[in-house]
């Protein structure tokens, strides 16, 4: 038996869907020609890490964040992007 928060359940399926949609803008990206997604705050955070505001607006390698979404399915994948309520996610580059 373990003690988790009410929220676990939407925290988790929050952020598996992330997964998925950072996963298929990176294809989309690599696609379209394109090296580097944009990394956005997606999600409101009251709080937001420290770590995770010195990404936002900053460019990530699409090829780089898609094979380390791929081949890492736990939460200290995709450098750093996919940690539970970070709020962050990436689009594609104007």
């Amino acid at each position: 038996m373990a003690d988790v928060p009410v929220t676990a359940n939407t925290t988790m399926a929050e952020g598996e869907f992330n997964r998925f949609y950072i996963r298929a803008i990176c294809v989309r990206a690599i696609e379209a020609g394109h090296d580097n997604v944009l990394i956005y705050r997606g999600r409101h955070s009251a709080d937001p890490r420290s770590e995770s505001e010195m990404l936002v607006g900053n460019p990530i390698l699409a090829t780089g964040l898609l094979n380390d979404l791929r081949e890492k399915p736990g939460v200290d994948a995709a450098l750093g992007l996919a940690k539970p309520n970070s709020g962050l996610s990436v689009k594609l580059m104007s």
